[in-house]
């Protein structure tokens, strides 16, 4: 049911949810437009638009400031790094949901409007996820990712599979987990999951493409890894679901069946139309089914 909120909090029908986009920026000129544009092309469907820069010297300001008039507050100065950036955007957030989309990902076309939609149809969801796309440096997809949703199933086998460019999560869960690690600068997004687990949440799966994961370079999988090796240690210390024990070992390798025999199922048809074309060319229709 579609509900809308009164001035006292309580729910009518007709309300889709407002959602809240952020963007933490530094040093990615190359990626920083598609990345903008991406939001700002849904702007009819996001309630508010905050690009936090943390003081690049490739040009990125400038490239923001050309943006501007799609960007509802942003700033370039020196941060405490990404998950201050984002710490700092949420704090500053009104929407009802929250994401965030780095400067060298993108957003799906349609997602923000199935995600309000999706919300809307299940109040009882707190998070909610979606298919997810590798990208190349020009925006061209170069694989398609049908994962399924979360559960607590999964995760009692080491499983966490969250596309952090296609989740989305209650201003109010957030909120009450405490908000992003700071401290954190390469697993900031999937210690926030497992609080998001610890917490209860209730999670929603969107059979659609809401986002996509570019991969070059520069990015921080490929030239942090000492930092990531470090902090995985740190998480799975303080959560031993995401650990490494015989059953989680057994789990993955379930799961690595489950996704190779699916990317055999999907090659014939859905995935061929899409990988090598642009993300920012693919129309709605051709993402997933239509508004729950």
């Amino acid at each position: 049911m579609i509900h809308q909120r009164s001035e006292r909090g309580g729910l009518f029908e007709g309300y889709l949810p407002t959602v809240s986009v952020v963007t933490p920026s530094f040093n990615q000129a190359p990626y920083l437009a598609a990345a903008l544009q991406s939001v700002i092309a849904q702007r009819g469907d996001v309630h508010e638009y905050l690009v936090l820069d943390g003081g690049s010297g490739d040009g990125s300001p400038a490239i923001i400031a050309r943006h501007a008039t799609g960007i509802d507050h942003w700033r370039s100065e020196p941060d405490g790094g990404q998950a201050a950036a984002i710490a700092a955007g949420f704090a500053r957030c009104t929407g009802d949901i929250l994401c965030w989309i780095n400067s060298d990902d993108m957003l799906a076309a349609g997602a923000v409007h199935r995600v309000r939609h999706a919300f809307a149809a299940h109040p009882e969801w707190d998070v909610i996820t979606g298919y997810s796309v590798f990208l190349d440096e020009r925006g061209a997809v170069t694989q398609v990712n049908r994962i399924g949703g979360e559960s607590r199933w999964w995760l009692n086998l080491g499983i966490l599979h969250v596309c952090q460019q296609t989740c989305f999560f209650r201003r109010r869960l957030y909120e009450r987990v405490g908000g992003i690690d700071t401290t954190l600068h390469c697993m900031l997004d999937t210690e926030l999951w497992l609080r998001f687990f610890a917490a209860g949440a209730r999670w929603g799966h969107i059979p659609a493409v809401l986002g996509g994961f570019r991969l070059h370079d520069l990015m921080k999988g490929r030239t942090w890894l000492d930092q990531y090796a470090d902090e995985r240690q740190a998480v799975a210390e303080r959560y031993p679901l995401y650990g490494h024990n015989r059953l989680q070992l057994l789990g993955r390798l379930l799961h690595g069946l489950t996704r190779v025999g699916g990317a055999l199922i999907q090659l014939p048809g859905w995935n061929r139309k899409r990988v090598g074309r642009r993300l920012a060319d693919i129309p709605p229709h051709e993402l997933g089914p239509p508004c729950m």
